[in-house]
């Protein structure tokens, strides 16, 4: 494996780490605000919330996401089962807390595996998170934010690690394992895997070095092996209407302006990262960096001056991007670690240019959930309102965010607060809100289509018994009370 001990000296003692660290820190920073406004209730969240403390066990949704489920609901498990913790705000924000951990895992797991890595080979995965970010973390319930994280540990392992230890090659093998049951996207990650295992076990043939081999090529058949089991969860999903929208969304996907700004990110990245950095490609990329930078704070302002504008189901569909964003970075690096030497070598040389890029698109990214996030607080504050009183199980038409959309209010205040709810996610939204800000259910608003599936039935009280465990009263009338009653 090439290498140039003198240059990557240099880089490490530069501002390439306190620029990583730096943006690293604010990314946490934002999760943590996103978790204090409990924007994981967000769609599926809710859901996932309210399975979760009515069973006390994980969620196993499919199987080829298990691992990423035990991952991110053990801790709230151990929690209830073991210290039997029944406060209902901090088991909601425990878990909301592991989820948006889990997206700045990736860069965080690389750092870790490449402690031995020039300090540039960093901000791969760091733009990785930080484009997922921007144009993904309201959907923070996705299991790919875990594939993608075990994707950046492996490769930084496979890439950047001189001699694999035992204790390296036996995290390599564990989390190769691991990757292969986190999300069908893997059929893509594990190409790039796939190949830095095969390049490796190459260059470890011809030095003799038996344990690289090995770990390598035990390696190789768990990607190639986890590519094939994808394919066949690809085939036979578990609802294939997810499927058909992960696929007819990708036009939907392209026009949102987030992402049109994170693709002019990734494409100026790629282009700057593989040429050699003279001072004519040195300005260039720093005049592209401060183009973009205006850009991404354009992008950053669309939630405070056009509120309506932030179109959170556009990050759903564009969760496309847990495919190719991860899969083309991953090919980059590899590119670079294997590819000539003197390109190498300009990549891990001072580059206040990619630094730059990184920088402008995480501030972007920060200063769009930030604004993002006011306005998911106003939803949360209109629907605390709508269930602050004992009204019952109440249609959507008579909540005031389903009044704004059914009847077409656009001078309504709350008209774009509608856009932060999926007609299904309202019974689930509207008791958990109840239980944590007031510590009572008392009203519940039913789905926009009350014939289409729900959660549970809002109008059978034992749908709610289990809150009683975490000390919330329930005080549901009418329908509720008599379709409990004993005949």
């Amino acid at each position: 494996m090439s290498s140039n001990s003198a240059i990557a000296g240099e880089t490490h003692r530069s501002f390439a780490r306190p620029a990583f660290f730096a943006q690293l820190a604010l990314l946490a920073l934002l999760c943590l605000h996103l978790t204090w406004i409990r924007r994981y209730l967000f769609a599926d969240g809710g859901y996932f919330v309210w399975h979760l403390l009515e069973t006390r066990s994980v969620f196993d949704w499919f199987p080829a996401r298990r691992f990423s489920h035990l991952l991110t609901q053990l801790p709230t498990v151990f929690a209830m089962r073991v210290l039997d913790c029944r406060n209902l705000p901090a088991l909601s924000a425990l878990y909301g807390g592991t989820m948006f951990f889990v997206p700045i895992a990736g860069p965080l797991a690389a750092a870790w595996a490449g402690r031995t890595a020039p300090a540039s080979f960093l901000a791969i995965p760091l733009l990785c998170a930080s484009i997922l970010m921007l144009t993904t973390s309201f959907v923070v319930f996705h299991e790919a934010w875990v594939a993608v994280g075990l994707f950046w540990c492996a490769l930084s392992l496979l890439l950047h690690s001189p001699r694999l230890t035992a204790a390296r090659g036996v995290a390599l093998l564990a989390v190769s394992v691991l990757a292969t049951r986190t999300f069908e996207s893997y059929l893509f990650l594990s190409l790039p895997l796939a190949a830095a295992a095969w390049l490796r076990f190459s260059v470890a043939r011809r030095g003799g070095a038996r344990f690289d081999m090995a770990a390598c090529a035990a390696c190789l058949v768990i990607n190639v092996t986890g590519a094939i089991l994808a394919a066949l969860d690809i085939q036979s999903p578990r609802d294939p209407a997810n499927r058909s929208t992960f696929l007819d969304g990708l036009r939907e996907h392209l026009e949102s302006p987030a992402v049109a700004l994170s693709l002019a990110y990734l494409l100026a990245f790629v282009l700057f990262s593989l040429c050699r950095p003279t001072s004519r490609v040195l300005r260039a990329g720093q005049a592209t960096a401060l183009l973009l930078g205006a850009a991404a704070l354009g992008v950053g302002l669309i939630p405070f001056l056009a509120p309506q504008s932030i179109r959170p189901h556009s990050q759903y569909v564009a969760r496309v991007q847990f495919v190719y964003v991860p899969m083309l970075l991953g090919v980059l690096a590899v590119v670079l670690e294997y590819g000539k030497s003197d390109r190498r070598a300009a990549f891990i040389s001072e580059r206040p240019d990619l630094w730059m890029l990184t920088i402008g698109l995480t501030l972007g990214a920060a200063l769009f959930h930030i604004g993002a996030g006011r306005e998911w607080t106003r939803f949360r504050e209109a629907l605390r309102d709508d269930v602050a009183g004992n009204r019952g199980v109440i249609s959507f038409g008579d909540s005031a965010i389903g009044r704004s959309r059914v009847r077409k209010d656009a001078a309504s205040e709350t008209a774009h607060l509608s856009q932060f709810s999926w007609g299904w996610t309202m019974p689930t939204l509207s008791a958990l809100s109840g239980a944590l800000e007031f510590g009572r259910v008392g009203t519940v608003i039913e789905n926009e289509q009350p014939d289409g599936w729900q959660p549970f039935d809002p109008r059978d009280l034992r749908s709610y018994r289990w809150l009683e465990e975490y000390r919330v009263e329930v005080r549901l009338g009418g329908t509720a009370d008599r379709k409990d009653s004993p005949p």
